[in-house]
């Protein structure tokens, strides 16, 4: 009876771990992947810091470009017909940038610059689209030339590129910290991340870090 009781006890033990939920530990594994990569870094809260994940693919410069017309003319009368270019998101809104760097990137975004301020490693560079840097003075529209028959005929202005936005803050910048989320699980984490000069495009840090539940390791190699 008592051997019984046992047997019971540990299957119903066995059956409550099984049922209980796994742990999302995303937040706190980019937490301690940060902190273990830019610790080494000196307190210096005079230098600019653009933080983004390594997404290299161009944006879509569809709105910048001249619309090409042609002179039919005819029984009617003739007129014209104007070939417009592709415009990705359209021309009277969207477009811009090419957003596809990852499900977590908005989070990594939110844990690594608040490491990076209240650590006061560096100042961030607010990444938000409508943020403007008044002080660059950015222009996110461009003349668009209408051309007929070889001909400037019309002018209008382009959709909004926020791609020249983006890159006038990363000028801006004295230094770049990438990142990219290899693998992320509930309780692993593998992201490279690397620190590198704006200006002269040099690589100052360059880490692969794996974060298993409250243990990391360097995977670099």
């Amino acid at each position: 009876m008592v051997r019984r009781l046992l047997v019971l006890a540990a299957l119903t033990a066995l059956t409550g771990c099984a049922s209980q939920p796994t742990r999302i530990l995303w937040r706190e594994m980019l937490g301690k992947s940060i902190n273990e990569f830019a610790e080494p870094l000196p307190e210096n809260n005079q230098q600019k810091v653009w933080i983004h994940n390594m997404d290299d693919k161009e944006c879509d410069k569809g709105c910048q470009k001249g619309v090409e017309a042609s002179c039919k003319g005819g029984d009617s009368g003739g007129g014209v017909a104007a070939a417009l270019p592709s415009l990705g998101g359209g021309l009277f809104g969207g477009g811009g940038k090419s957003d596809s760097g990852g499900a977590w990137d908005g989070l990594a975004y939110e844990v690594f610059s608040n490491y990076m301020t209240q650590k006061r490693k560096g100042r961030v560079i607010e990444s938000h689209h409508h943020n403007y840097m008044t002080e660059a003075q950015v222009q996110t529209h461009k003349q668009v030339d209408v051309i007929a028959d070889g001909k400037n005929v019309a002018q209008y202005q382009s959709c909004e590129d926020l791609c020249l936005l983006d890159e006038a803050k990363k000028r801006k910048a004295d230094k770049i910290l990438a990142y990219q989320i290899l693998k992320m699980e509930p309780e692993e984490l593998i992201i490279h991340l690397r620190f590198s000069d704006s200006k002269t495009g040099l690589v100052e840090m360059s880490k692969t870090l794996k974060v298993h539940d409250s243990s990391i390791s360097d995977s670099s190699f």
